[in-house]
């Protein structure tokens, strides 16, 4: 190589160099590649930054994202082969992530993810997934996992793969029949070797056969005989059946069958805190994870049978819980545990006892002179204490506070009262109650909350999170002047977020089965932006239908990345939607980037 052609090429190769480290180092992958671009409604231009499903129409909804060390993390629900994690390239690409013994996993197929999230949390991106479906069943639930990535490899933090690691075949089974005298069966490995209950309170999974992915609680056991009880029915007493079973699904769900267990199954044990669900089969999802002073807190959903609870980490491997179950309000008992003597709703009252609070959404944080406060809605269930949402907040000594319940005061009126005032009790029935406050944003120096409502979404705000009376306004539905679902019943979620220190965007969440009158035409989700003050908001409608896209249903997983630029998913399927519950024609979620000033 002559002198002139060497210099070429150290130049040329000097200037790959320099285009590589300014591509790791500032993030081309902020240059997504645009499979569409689509105009909203008020004139603003909306990027589609990646192929519907990510390739796969299985990949139904997106359910958080986030960023880390430059690159925009996604996870997904898909029902078919479980969660996936996609994240962004140095070349504006999307990448499927493959994590050993977590997206390949012998439970992974179960881990469909309707609810879950991403966080970074103390250099290191956390992700929480979940099995099962909403629902007083288990539905093939084997508990959330969390795991954490700091950038060179993952680590499990709740998962099958902690604790003692114990995997067998059955060599036998006793007492494995309806009526056959004892609600427990029995479960023989003739190679075993335990100390006597030293599996109590585990968990037993079947890991082949027919009967694969089936789970139990460990009752006790001997050397080598486990003694389990069958837990599919939350609150239930049950006899524990090795045969097929079709258990009768709560709505809107078909009903679901259980294969046989026989000899020569193999299974794993798994038990204590780091186990899925923190060893608990009814922990089915993790639906939020919040930082707040310097600690990891997580919410839990869909427990049925003690109800959803708070957990925390300071370092985000060791957890402990937050709060009591069902945050220690169960149906027919005040809050110190004693017999109300009432039912709100009378006829209920076999339910005494059963958790209010069944799920924890999404955590809220009131922002006042640079003081946080911690909050979280709880999902109200049926039974004498109300139906309706409930508010908790966290106070100075580490307990959690109810600031909107029937028992807050003495009175059965006002914005503090179960629903936040709204609880169905006095209308149409639950239907028509603030049942859920799922989504949180900071604005105009209120808190605002995105509501859950089966008949059209509302959102309320606060200034202080006061249990008195009185401390909650409508900004949409209720007494505002935006009526409920924004004019459509079948919003009946709203995901809100704020968008800067002028703007605040609602994307919808959107279920027609619930309308009334019931709707013929099925046209997408929305996306509502709004400026002015807390009590004169100004509404304006970015889309009504999906961009285009009926088949989308729910805008969701707001954020703000790479200097600020905004993205949102579409998603094919919402929260509530059931396996094979998708419109015709769809094609899965997307992302969508905001490519100009909202008009």
């Amino acid at each position: 190589m002559n002198t002139k052609n060497k210099k070429m090429y150290q130049f040329l190769s000097l200037l790959c160099l320099a285009v590589f480290v300014c591509s790791a180092a500032t993030g081309c992958n902020r240059d997504l590649r645009v499979y569409e671009t689509v105009t909203g409604d008020d004139g603003s231009k909306w990027e589609q930054v990646s192929r519907p499903g990510f390739g796969d129409e299985s990949n139904v909804s997106i359910v958080s994202m986030a960023e880390f060390q430059d690159s925009l993390y996604a996870v997904t629900r898909n029902d078919d082969s479980g969660f996936e994690i996609w994240s962004t390239n140095r070349f504006g690409r999307w990448d499927k992530l493959r994590v050993p013994d977590f997206t390949n996993s012998v439970f992974h197929d179960f881990m469909n993810n309707v609810w879950g999230d991403l966080i970074v949390f103390q250099d290191k991106l956390y992700i929480a997934v979940s099995s099962g479906f909403q629902g007083s069943r288990l539905y093939k639930s084997v508990g959330f996992e969390i795991w954490r990535y700091d950038g060179r490899r993952w680590e499990a933090v709740v998962s099958h793969t902690l604790g003692p690691q114990v995997e067998g075949r059955i060599s036998s089974l006793a007492s494995c029949s309806a009526g056959d005298g004892s609600s427990t069966a029995e479960f023989t490995d003739s190679g075993a070797s335990w100390t006597v209950d030293q599996f109590k309170d585990g968990i037993l999974w079947i890991t082949s056969g027919g009967g694969k992915g089936r789970t139990f609680d460990i009752v006790g056991n001997t050397a080598t005989t486990l003694t389990v009880q069958q837990n599919e029915t939350a609150g239930t007493a049950e006899d524990t059946v090795c045969d097929n079973q079709t258990f009768t699904a709560d709505p809107p769900f078909p009903p679901y069958t259980v294969g046989t267990i026989e000899k020569r199954d193999t299974y794993k044990i798994i038990k204590g805190v780091t186990a899925n669900g923190f060893g608990e089969l009814w922990n089915k999802s993790i639906v939020d994870l919040e930082e707040y002073n310097g600690e990891l807190y997580a919410s839990v959903g869909f427990n049925y049978e003690k109800g959803a609870r708070v957990w925390k980490s300071a370092d985000g491997a060791t957890w402990e819980p937050s709060s009591d179950y069902s945050m220690g309000s169960y149906h027919g008992y005040d809050p110190e545990g004693n017999p109300s003597g009432i039912c709100l709703i009378p006829g209920l009252e076999s339910r005494n006892g059963q958790p209010v609070s069944s799920s924890l959404p999404r955590f809220g944080k009131l922002s006042v002179n640079g003081e946080e406060t911690l909050l979280i809605g709880g999902t109200g269930t049926g039974g004498c204490n109300g139906r309706g949402l409930r508010i908790f907040r966290l106070s100075d000594n580490d307990s959690w506070q109810a600031i909107v319940d029937y028992f807050v005061d003495t009175n059965d009126n006002g914005t503090n009262e179960n629903g936040i005032g709204d609880d169905g009790s006095s209308g149409a029935g639950f239907t028509s109650s603030n049942f859920q406050a799922w989504s949180w944003a900071m604005y105009d120096d209120k808190l605002f909350t995105g509501i859950g409502r089966l008949t059209g979404g509302r959102m309320m705000y606060t200034a202080n999170a006061d249990p008195a009376d009185g401390n909650w306004q409508y900004a949409v539905g209720g007494d505002a002047a935006e009526p409920e679902g924004f004019g459509y019943n079948p919003n009946i979620v709203l995901n809100i977020f704020t968008l800067n220190s002028t703007t605040l965007i609602a994307g919808t969440s959107e279920d027609e089965s619930f309308a009334a009158p019931v709707i013929d035409e099925q046209r997408g989700a929305d996306i509502w932006w709004a400026t002015g003050a807390s009590d004169n908001l100004t509404w304006t409608q970015v889309t009504k239908d999906a961009f285009g896209d009926q088949t989308i249903i729910q805008f969701e997983a707001p954020r703000l990345f790479f200097d600020d630029q905004f993205f949102i998913s579409a998603s094919s399927y919402g929260p509530s939607t059931p396996l094979n519950g998708g419109r015709e024609g769809y094609t899965g979620a997307k992302v969508y980037r905001l490519a100009s000033e909202l008009k």
